[in-house]
């Protein structure tokens, strides 16, 4: 299961650097998102590319979007402390 715990995080944590670390993060999983989608996206892609490789690509895929949308969670909550 999922648990969440929410505290004061204002009085811990400089929320403007946290928003800019988060949108950092958030850019950097895009970015591997996408390089991922592009590769997966070359004509014969299930034809050419060996099956290995596509269950590689397929996990890096499934793993940074998981990420992308933690980080984007994780920034939304940290917004609203702004």
């Amino acid at each position: 299961g999922e648990s969440q715990i929410f505290v004061a995080l204002k009085e811990y944590i400089n929320v403007d650097r946290e928003i800019e670390r988060l949108q950092k993060k958030l850019i950097e999983h895009k970015g591997f998102v996408d390089g991922v989608l592009k590769k997966m996206e070359v004509p014969n892609y299930d034809t050419k590319i060996p099956e290995h490789i596509r269950l590689a690509n397929k996990e890096t895929l499934d793993k940074y979007t998981k990420g992308y949308e933690l980080v984007k969670k994780s920034l939304d909550n940290v917004l609203r402390f702004k």
